[in-house]
Formats: structure tokens, sequence, C-alpha cells
């Protein structure tokens, strides 16, 4: 009876200590634009990606213009959902906002998954190779795959900035 009185305590605390040391804290965010988020006034940057701008378009294999900045935007905020996103953060940029990378959990799985791999992976966002290597691949697999901006003719989001200002 009294290895029960030790033991079980043992148990409950390392078992307890395992769920919070492994659980990660989902936050909402407000999505600014396809790679930029905010929650309680500060910025957030998307690590590794470039996203188009919100007033960006793009044309697709017809030649015909679409808002492909407002479209990245959206499956941003699809894939935020209810739920919100796990930010890890990296560092911050010259503006000041945190470099993050962000997941989200699938809906399907339960599974944490890549919020910027997937609007890479999803033409929706390019892998930002000045800042970091990490989405190349994810890139590759969209411009092999003819997916979103890579369906047609577009501006590399910073071309289209440089030109903008």
């Amino acid at each position: 009876m009294n290895i029960f009185k030790i033991l079980i305590p043992c148990f409950l605390s390392f078992f307890l200590l395992q769920g919070f040391s492994s659980s990660k804290i989902y936050h909402h965010y407000r999505i600014i634009d396809g790679d930029t988020i905010e929650r309680e006034g500060i910025k957030y940057r998307l690590h590794g990606i470039d996203a188009p701008e919100k007033k960006q378009t793009c044309k697709d294999k017809s030649n015909k213009e679409w808002q492909c900045g407002e479209q990245s935007k959206e499956l941003l905020i699809r894939l935020h959902g209810s739920v919100g996103f796990y930010c890890d953060e990296r560092n911050k940029d010259r503006y000041k906002r945190i470099i993050a990378q962000c997941f989200y959990k699938d809906q399907q799985s339960g599974n944490m998954k890549d919020v910027n791999a997937e609007l890479v992976r999803n033409g929706l966002a390019l892998a930002y190779r000045r800042y970091s290597k990490d989405y190349i691949e994810a890139e590759e697999y969209a411009h092999q795959n003819k997916l979103g901006i890579w369906q047609g003719v577009f501006d590399k989001p910073w071309e289209w900035r440089r030109k903008k200002k």
C-alpha cells in the first residue's frame, strides 16, 4: 500500500510534466497579408517566404489577371481557421517585426503542419532564398505542378515592391 502512495504521485507528475513540455499553445492572429500576421499589436513576418502583396496581380495560363496577393492572404486565413497558429520566433527584421516559423493544426490528421511551407507548396508564396533555403523544395513542387502563381506570369514580390516605389 505504501508503495502506491509513492509511485502514483511520481507517475502523475511525470505524465503531467510530459504533457506540458510537449504541448504547443496556438494563438489567434490578425492576417495582414500572405506573409504577415499580427497579435496584440506585434507584427510577425513568416520566415523564409515572400508572398505577393495584397494589391499585386498575376496572370493565369490564359493571360487573365487574377488577385494573387489576395489569394495568398485567403489561404493564410483558411490555414489559421478557428484554432490559430503556433509560432516559433526566430529573430527580428529591420522593421522590428518578429520573424517566425508558424504551424497550424491539420483538421484531418490533427498533426502540426508548417504554414510557411504550405503557402509556398500551393504556389502562393516564394521561397525567400535571400534569407533562407528552407522552402526551395516546396517551391519546386509548386513550379513543376503549375500551382498558384506558377500557372502563368507574375512578378516576384520583391520585384513588384521595387517597381511600386
